[in-house]
């Protein structure tokens, strides 16, 4: 069963900037885990979805136990994803060629990491940040979370989780 973990954790990175007319920055992380996808065996040369998952974040509710709201938010990026293999035990990346994780409301896609090396024998891929501009997406209140992959080799089936830290910088009087 597919869990999903959308936690704001203010005190686990807040920093304060000044900006401008006395308001002050806020940048704090959010993290969202997405356990549980599974991808069947796969031939070599396929590109394929091997997690999409429609995310209820909350979000909105979640700013304002920090004294924000949506409006206040400036900013959401990718800081991190990582994909991971769980299992079978022995299954790894091997055959992967290239990942790529997108955010997407139904009408818009966004990018928001890949990844093109990917070294033999690895179980986790951790992307790099497009530092793509999510607010538009996430500050709705469901969006599609998805991670594609091109595999170069044939990819033998297996489960995994996804782990995401989103950067969110919110403006605050």
């Amino acid at each position: 069963m597919k869990k999903y973990l959308l936690l704001m954790v203010a005190s686990v990175a807040i920093c304060f900037t000044a900006c401008t007319d006395g308001e002050t920055e806020r940048e704090f992380e959010v993290p969202l885990t997405i356990e549980g996808f599974s991808v069947n065996a796969l031939p070599q040369g396929a590109t394929t979805v091997i997690s999409e998952d429609v995310i209820t974040t909350g979000i909105e509710a979640q700013l304002n136990t920090l004294g924000l709201t949506l409006e206040s938010v400036k900013r959401i990026e990718a800081q991190s994803v990582v994909v991971r293999i769980t299992g079978p035990t022995g299954a790894n990346f091997d055959a992967a060629g290239y990942v790529e994780a997108f955010f997407t409301d139904g009408t818009d896609t966004t990018k928001a990491a890949f990844q093109t090396v990917i070294p033999n024998g690895v179980t986790q891929i951790s992307m790099d940040s497009e530092f793509s501009d999510l607010a538009p997406i996430i500050k709705k209140n469901q969006f599609t979370f998805f991670v594609r992959m091109y595999n170069d080799a044939p990819f033998n089936a297996a489960t995994g989780a996804v782990d995401v830290v989103l950067k969110v910088r919110a403006l605050v009087d």
